[in-house]
């Protein structure tokens, strides 16, 4: 994913890992929205504290590829 990421008109990382109570399904976070090479809610919102460990290399690579 990360290799692809310059190539990408859009992109959306969802995190469903949070807990929920037995026989409720988990409700999907967007972790990450570009769209045409923006950052929705800014870099900041890519730099959140409670980021799972899982989607900071994505994060990091976007602000990378896409603020330079």
């Amino acid at each position: 994913m990360i290799q692809l990421l310059p190539h990408l008109n859009e992109l959306l990382v969802y995190d469903n890992s949070k807990s929920v109570k037995k026989d409720a399904s988990p409700i999907p976070e967007c972790l990450i929205k570009i769209t045409e090479g923006k950052i929705e809610g800014g870099n900041s919102s890519l730099l959140r504290k409670d980021f799972p460990d899982w989607a900071q290399p994505i994060a990091m690579e976007a602000i990378n590829t896409f603020v330079g």
